[in-house]
């Protein structure tokens, strides 16, 4: 029986070393056959160890490369397999960190697909059991919004809350928690026994997990992803 939790696994650097690097560095050359057959292999591999990070990696890389080629259909298909297996994790710097040709592709799906009648024909033909096209839609939108481009959340599932873009520290968690509850900078610094700038700090890094950019932003976030 297929268990989820069985494939959430810490490791370091799974999905990156040097065959991402070179992946990268062929498709901004144009070698996208190169990075293809690269790819390929990889996920072959990657498939069998039962690594869906480094899957949910290079299946990003694999649309960027087809996207690079002018096959726009196969690119949107490999993205949504990417989509599909990072729902459940909610991993949303995965695919931010392709940078804006990522950021773009998916920004193309969300306009042509208007919903979810693009996404759900990949969701049915992956190997992996998937959360379902809304999920994956709902996703996409958050990378999107992580990403700057879309302002507004999606709506959650019945049952579910947004979670920041990485999880807060034991600090962060404690700073977010003062901060909803009216402190200022000067007194979260003296209840924690830290200076101001700690503070400044602090809040600049919980920003960026929440993608907001104020205070006000920061607390209404907290209170939707049922941080505090």
């Amino acid at each position: 029986m297929f268990r989820a939790d069985s494939l959430w696994v810490p490791f370091s650097e799974a999905a990156e070393g040097d065959l991402v690097g070179c992946v990268r560095l062929d498709i901004a050359d144009g070698r996208c056959d190169r990075a293809l057959d690269r790819l390929h292999r990889a996920l072959t591999d990657a498939a069998d160890r039962r690594r869906v990070r480094r899957q949910i990696k290079l299946r990003i890389l694999e649309a960027l490369a087809y996207r690079a080629q002018g096959e726009d259909n196969t690119a949107r298909r490999a993205m949504q397999k990417a989509l599909s297996l990072a729902a459940p994790g909610g991993f949303i710097r995965t695919f931010i960190e392709e940078g804006d040709a990522a950021v773009q592709l998916l920004r193309d799906m969300s306009e042509v697909s208007s919903g979810l009648n693009v996404i759900a024909p990949a969701a049915e033909r992956c190997d992996h059991a998937t959360p379902g096209a809304e999920r994956m839609h709902n996703l996409m939108h958050r990378i999107l919004r992580g990403a700057g481009i879309e302002r507004a959340q999606s709506a959650p599932l019945e049952g579910e809350s947004f979670q920041p873009l990485e999880a807060l520290t034991e600090r962060e968690q404690q700073i977010l928690t003062l901060l909803a509850n009216g402190a200022s900078n000067r007194a979260m610094a003296e209840a924690i026994f830290v200076s101001e700038n700690t503070i400044k700090f602090h809040l600049k890094n919980i920003y960026s997990k929440l993608a907001v950019s104020s205070r006000a932003q920061a607390i209404n976030a907290a209170h939707q992803m049922g941080l505090v």
